[in-house]
């Protein structure tokens, strides 16, 4: 004791020294000294923090003995055998009287002094083949129970902070490994083994993960990982040239405190390291000599280590200790980069043209790179597997199922089989019924009525059929009235041309030709694009705001029918053939073309028309598929996960397929979301969730979102419980791609989230920031959810029936889940419902439309599923958009823009497709029964 405070005084002059290049270190003493013994060192704190056991070689002993002292050095006293070799002594934290360490003392070849006397060499290993480990009694020393009786090395143990299980060293055969045990010895188990040294664990706080240090190939390198108890999962913290070991965490969990080379093999300093991921570090101590095995008493408020620092030989040195602040922990400069990044750091560009295509450009997509992201626990991920995933997707994906259309016997179907794989997953029905299905009705278009169909030019009728057929994108009603050419339907002031110009339409028939004027390879007025001119829903907006009563189309250069649904423009719409045209009305399409090449040739048939067109508009019901896994805590809170199960049946609208009808198995676009939704399930209901979570497989989302804006319309008021939504859609095409993750900016608790989710599941992620977008986040996002979106990119098989299940990339889809499963853990664990944020618009260009013209921007948005409804009703604006400056807001039916007529989405689409970037137009809505113009300055995109 006397002694022990006669080096703190001589030390004291050192230390002042010391404290101007280690600032968080306060009080540097030291514990022990070489007067006592030859060296001593790998000291612990008792669960209450007032004695320390540690180890230590006093006069002529051959090696290292265990000793207990107070924390303020006093009461040193041996309570191993002082016979053969100990090592890594810990306290037991259910009696604090009691204690494991590593002993040889049962094997006498190790009773005897070494040859040679031990030097002061730098610390390491030495794998005595007899070391066990033991429970002692702190008081006598006396040994209670051997833990271990293999052959071979047992060493390096440590409780978890329960008492319940000891992690430890075992070197059997060959390399090191990391085991558990039960604190009686049973059940042993390894824990790791890999290639290489590991060893040194200890428990992290919340006896979830195991710290170890580890080689892997290159005994010059040592790092420093992390592995769940259950063996899930692992998580690299440093990934430096050096030797760093002994890693030993703060009670925070936030960093570890390490032993590094800093300096070479003759130098090591105590390092903090984060345990967030990013391998950021704070270098702690900077003497010269040994600085290492460090350690945090139970209230992290001092640390002890093992140092050389007075000259000598190791001794335990003790300091009080403060945390660094966050800015000085910085990625050092010898880091070899990211150990997670795959050896092809290159991103195949996921922006081909396709709906699902997020702007690349979308306000400034942010970077992950130094982003602090949170420990996320993320137990029975590895029940997140290809092998499953291969199962569904293949069931999923299979011809029998007819492509999945809602309101299809496939689409059927599949629903029933969502349901199961639900129950199986242990999940409850999630719907108001009381089961998992939550019906809704949708729109299924229109056909054409068996009766009441009618065209005839004068007295002669023509033939329902082979003469002309009424298009699904048509009114119902009668008109008589004169028969008027109107050349191709076209009114485009920028190419000083206009068939409409000086024409009387009122009540009257336009016939229109198909195509457009100076059409070469590409589009019309030698374009080298299709022209927006060239719409025919287009032309028949034009048209009907010139008057007409219905109008006729007619193919310029081909003969098939022509397929265009999906509204009603408010006035008959047919198509005339060819050969009728010429027999009925006199009108040789070629010729007619040939003229137009001089200009407009606009002019009345001399020619009256009887057109009746009746459609009939079918609808259907589908249904959402929700199952819930009930929360372990008491908020009401919940977590949605969702995927739509639904796609598009033998093709038709949507299809980018040239084939007339074959099926579309959507294996990526979205059996691949629907089996992750399956395998997050089985995942979280392993580790029940602290908040309810509802996974939801979404019916309808081809058609327009309809079965997410169902759910959240029938949510109302209740949508304040939802956290956050999570979706899934095509997540199957991953290979060497990043992941994107839309809804980046959504919430201002989403980066750090992504950073350690990339981290955990080792997948580069390309956030984006809008929370918008063709899928079913979207409907979330509009009600001020904070969502993300998870989409692995385009491919050439969107929307085609090559769309199938050998071509999905089930790894990638295995990566991707395992993402959304980690940010579904962050997101549950969050102690309070993350913020939300709405994204602001940016101006930045993005890609081009197939037009070849560049777009101008408004920035409403539109309730894609409305019926009913003459013109366009909008759900709101986006931030920081022209709509959302002139006023726009939720619940106004647009019903003119720019001047022109609005009766449905494609009368919409098509006016701001007129419009150039920076003009000022007038936009006409209803609201609460009055017609309000609102004056807006158009952006550009």
């Amino acid at each position: 004791m006397l002694r022990t405070r006669i080096c703190a005084l001589v030390l004291s002059a050192c230390a002042l020294g010391w404290a101007q290049d280690e600032p968080y270190l306060e009080g540097i003493t030291a514990l022990t000294s070489d007067q006592d013994y030859v060296k001593a060192g790998e000291a612990y704190f008792s669960p209450d923090g007032t004695r320390i056991l540690y180890q230590g070689i006093q006069g002529a002993q051959p090696y290292f003995q265990i000793y207990v002292m107070n924390a303020d050095g006093s009461g040193q006293r041996m309570v191993s055998t002082g016979k053969g070799k100990t090592t890594c002594a810990f306290f037991d934290p259910r009696d604090a009287n009691r204690f494991v360490y590593a002993s040889s003392h049962l094997d006498p070849r190790t009773h005897e002094a070494p040859k040679t006397k031990p030097q002061g060499r730098s610390y390491a290993w030495d794998y005595e083949g007899s070391m066990d480990v033991f429970l002692a009694d702190l008081r006598s020393g006396e040994i209670l129970e051997r833990l271990t009786t293999a052959d071979g090395y047992d060493a390096e143990c440590s409780f978890s902070s329960d008492g319940k299980l000891i992690c430890y060293t075992s070197r059997l055969k060959g390399d090191s490994d990391i085991w558990l045990m039960n604190s009686d010895g049973s059940d042993k188990r390894v824990l790791v083994r890999k290639d290489g040294t590991d060893g040194g664990p200890f428990f992290m706080p919340g006896d979830e993960w195991v710290l170890y240090r580890a080689s892997r190939g290159d005994d010059q390198q040592m790092q420093v990982y992390l592995t769940r108890v259950d063996g899930s999962e692992t998580r690299q913290l440093t990934n430096t040239p050096r030797v760093n070991w002994a890693p030993f965490s703060h009670p925070s969990g936030d960093v570890v405190a390490l032993s590094s080379s800093l300096e070479g093999h003759t130098n090591y300093d105590v390092v903090l390291v984060k345990t967030d991921g990013s391998r950021r570090e704070y270098r702690l101590t900077t003497a010269l000599g040994f600085d290492g095995l460090p350690v945090f008493s139970p209230d992290g408020e001092w640390i002890m280590w093992t140092s050389t620092r007075a000259g000598g030989k190791s001794q335990i040195y003790k300091a009080r200790f403060r945390m660094p602040p966050d800015e000085l922990f910085v990625v050092p400069t010898d880091d070899l980069g990211d150990p997670s990044a795959p050896a092809n750091p290159h991103a195949a560009n996921p922006h081909a043209a396709n709906p699902h295509t997020t702007n690349p450009h979308a306000a400034n997509p942010p970077s992950l790179k130094g982003v602090i992201g949170p420990r996320i626990a993320a137990p029975g991920i590895e029940r997140i597997r290809a092998e499953s995933l291969s199962a569904d997707v293949a069931w999923l994906a299979d011809d029998a199922r007819e492509g999945r259309e809602a309101v299809s016997r496939g689409g059927r179907s599949a629903a029933a089989y969502v349901a199961r794989r639900f129950a199986e997953a242990g999940l409850e029905p999630g719907a108001a019924n009381g089961t998992y299905w939550q019906p809704f009705e949708v729109s299924l278009g229109a056909s054409v009525a068996k009766e009441g169909n009618v065209l005839a030019v004068g007295d002669t009728p023509l033939a329902l059929g082979p003469d002309w057929r009424p298009l699904l994108y048509s009114g119902s009603a009668t008109v008589r009235g004169e028969l008027v050419f109107c050349g191709y339907g076209i009114s485009a002031s920028e190419h000083d041309y206009d068939d409409l110009a000086g024409a009387d339409l009122q009540g009257k028939v336009a016939v229109v030709l198909t195509g457009g004027p100076r059409q070469g390879k590409g589009g019309a007025f030698g374009g080298e694009h299709p022209s927006v001119h060239e719409d025919l829903r287009l032309k028949v907006g034009t048209c009907r705001d010139a008057g007409a009563a219905a109008v006729v189309l007619v193919q310029r250069d081909e003969a098939h029918w022509i397929s265009l649904d999906g509204g009603d423009p408010g006035v008959p719409v047919l198509q005339l053939a060819r050969t009728a045209a010429a027999s009925a009305l006199g009108l040789d399409p070629a010729a007619e073309a040939a003229k137009l090449e001089r200009g407009p040739a606009t002019r009345a048939l001399g020619k009256r028309a009887h057109v009746s067109t009746r459609l009939e508009r079918r609808k259907g019901k589908t249904q959402n598929v929700i199952g819930r896994l009930p929360g372990r805590g008491t908020s009401d809170e919940v977590v949605v996960i969702g995927a739509h199960y639904d796609h598009l049946g033998f093709g038709g609208t949507g299809s980018l397929a040239s084939e007339a009808r074959a099926i579309h198995n959507g294996a990526d676009d979205n059996a691949s979301g629907t089996a992750a939704l399956f395998a997050l399930a089985e995942a979280f209901a392993a580790a029940p969730p602290e908040h309810e979570v509802w996974f939801v497989a979404f019916g309808a989302e081809e058609k327009g979102l309809l079965g997410s804006q169902h759910l959240v319309e029938q949510l109302g008021a209740e949508l304040h419980r939802v956290r956050a939504m999570i979706n899934m859609d095509m997540i199957g095409d991953l290979r060497d791609k990043p992941l994107v993750v839309g809804g980046a900016g959504t919430s201002p608790a989403w980066p750090a989230l992504l950073q350690a989710a990339a981290d955990v599941a080792q997948v580069r992620l390309q956030p984006q920031l809008d929370g918008q977008g063709p899928s079913d986040h979207a409907s979330f996002y509009r009600k001020d959810v904070p969502v993300l979106f998870l989409f692995t990119g385009n491919h050439e098989r969107y929307h085609k029936p090559t769309d199938d299940f050998e071509t999905v990339d089930l790894v990638g889809a295995e990566r991707a889940a395992r993402v959304a499963y980690v940010l579904a853990r962050g997101i549950d664990a969050l102690p309070e419902r993350p913020a939300f944020s709405r994204v602001e618009s940016s101006d930045q260009p993005r890609r081009m439309v197939s037009t070849g013209q560049k777009s101008a921007y408004f920035g409403s948005i539109p309730e894609y599923a409305a019926e009913d409804v003459e013109g366009v009703l909008l759900s709101g604006a986006k931030a920081g958009t022209p709509a959302e400056a002139c006023g726009i807001q939720a619940g106004d039916v647009v019903v003119e823009f720019a001047g022109k007529t609005v009766k449905n989405i494609y009368d919409y689409v098509n006016a701001l497709r007129l419009c150039k970037a920076g003009q000022t137009i007038t936009v006409v809505v209803q609201r609460g029964g009055q017609r309000v113009s609102l004056e807006a300055t158009l952006g550009g995109k």
